[in-house]
């Protein structure tokens, strides 16, 4: 659901986890950089050194290419290591079980279980390994500053490849990202936005690139290019058995970034897109309108969550922000109301906390006016009026149209009882919204005679009626 930093270990055009971020670790925040051709060799990755090909030629071209058209220098030579399809498997455990904690896959995990995502027994580790391995073709690793491909590639995959991560390299050196999408609780959105700034300039700058080695000059790309999505979520069939939100996810910060970064490059070149690394977005909403990034608006205050008596300390906070509002409703409903409902979100907060009684997800979100809240209470009715997941194949649950919906929420109270997740509550006051999902015990079926709801509007109720600050245009980070 939430998203945090990965290394840059992505395949290019085709995202990194649903987590990622491709920015450099937490491990070099610390260490000057040094330049790894005046050092001894780097440490070779997926084995020894002596059963790893060195490609320090072709990326070193590349890099002489992308740096000329992407307008940024080289600080530091990139030395290039290629893996066979072992070697990089094993780079991709490697890199969940570094920069995946456990606490990030557990909460991850729950929400998706929650929302009737997934089932009960969903392994989200092994998914995420599943969607790196069907999509890897080659990394920038900021931990030891050097490129890895994979060795099976063709000339032209290899160099578009080299083309959007030698862009990742370049970012790292000139703008410091070190440590910044290490996640942390309730960081996930500005992570992402920062994230989907780095592969939207990644991949208008390989479009670039790729056009310069053809001998073409620049130009602006024609607006079906930009609409990504699609292409990118039917790029590769070994991700059928993968929920259709992770893969959404994956894609995201790619095709949401390319459609900002291009919309920023229109108004003032790579300089423009230079200057918004040096005042980067602050949300995906800024990510998703642009116009809100040139307009510097900021994220609601929403305040912390209030949690019930009887609930021990959450085990997972973070936001969601507006791309996890609308990938969320896209699972629920088309993707044009699913896009429209999320828009005017202002601020958001999530939990998980442990009862007694079992898990409760506790939400408190905050629109831009009650139009807006109403939308997404509606988008939000939608998932809960649902058939639940073990009733039928999750490809064939029909969804709800938006006119029940709609009337289900009329009074800005709903709330229905689900035998295997609990009761999904949903309480609006103004522009604020509450939602409740349980409480339940994952794999459980409840006790149907015992009615949660009435205990799940209250807390519901409860968290629609906090306030931050009743003024968007006093509103602070």
């Amino acid at each position: 659901m939430t998203r945090a930093r990965g290394t840059a270990i992505a395949a290019t055009l085709l995202g990194c986890s649903v987590f990622a971020g491709c920015g450099p670790s937490s491990k070099e925040a610390n260490a000057p950089r040094t330049d790894p051709s005046a050092t001894a060799t780097p440490p070779a990755p997926g084995g020894s050194a002596s059963h790893v090909r060195r490609a320090d030629a072709e990326v070193a071209a590349a890099l002489e290419l992308v740096s000329r058209v992407r307008k940024l220098d080289v600080k530091a030579k990139v030395p290039g290591f290629l893996l066979n399809r072992e070697q990089l498997h094993l780079e991709v455990e490697r890199t969940l079980k570094d920069e995946a904690p456990d606490a990030l896959i557990a909460g991850n995990t729950e929400l998706l279980y929650a929302f009737d995502i997934v089932s009960a027994d969903f392994d989200l580790r092994s998914a995420l390994t599943q969607m790196y391995g069907a999509q890897l073709a080659g990394f920038y690793d900021p931990d030891e500053d050097r490129m890895v491909l994979a060795s099976d590639l063709s000339k032209d995959e290899q160099a578009l490849t080299l083309y959007h991560e030698l862009v990742h390299a370049l970012q790292d050196q000139h703008y410091d990202l070190a440590g910044e999408l290490d996640w942390k609780p309730e960081e996930s959105d500005r992570q992402t936005a920062l994230q989907a700034l780095a592969e939207g300039d990644a991949t208008l700058a390989m479009l670039d690139v790729a056009r310069a080695a053809a001998g073409l000059g620049p130009g602006d790309f024609p607006p079906e290019l930009l609409q990504m999505d699609a292409l990118l979520m039917q790029a590769s069939p070994k991700l059928d058995e993968v929920p259709g939100f992770l893969v959404r996810a994956m894609v995201s910060p790619y095709a949401d970034g390319l459609r900002f970064v291009s919309e920023i490059r229109k108004r003032g070149g790579w300089g423009a897109v230079n200057e918004v690394w040096r005042q980067r977005p602050s949300s995906t909403e800024q990510i998703l309108h642009p116009e809100k990034y040139l307009s510097r608006e900021p994220v609601r205050p929403v305040p912390p969550l209030s949690i019930p008596s009887g609930f021990g300390a959450p085990s997972f906070r973070d936001v969601m922000g507006e791309q996890g509002l609308k990938l969320l409703f896209e699972e629920w409903g088309p993707a044009s109301a699913a896009a429209n409902a999320a828009t005017g979100w202002g601020g958001d907060r999530i939990a998980i906390a442990e009862s007694s009684a079992g898990t409760t997800v506790f939400w408190h979100l905050e629109f831009d006016d009650e139009d807006a809240a109403r939308r997404a209470q509606v988008s939000m009715a939608r998932g809960a009026l649902r058939d639940e997941l073990g009733k039928s194949s999750p490809k064939l649950r029909p969804t709800v149209d938006g006119a029940t919906a709609e009337k289900a929420v009329g009074g800005g109270r709903f709330c229905k009882a689900r035998p295997a997740r609990g009761p999904f509550a949903i309480v609006r006051h103004g522009t604020h919204l509450g939602v409740t999902l349980g409480p339940y015990r994952r794999g459980r079926i409840a006790d149907a005679s015992a009615d949660k709801c009435p205990d799940a509007l209250a807390w519901a109720d409860t968290l629609a009626r906090q306030s931050g600050r009743p003024d968007k245009s006093t509103k602070s980070q």
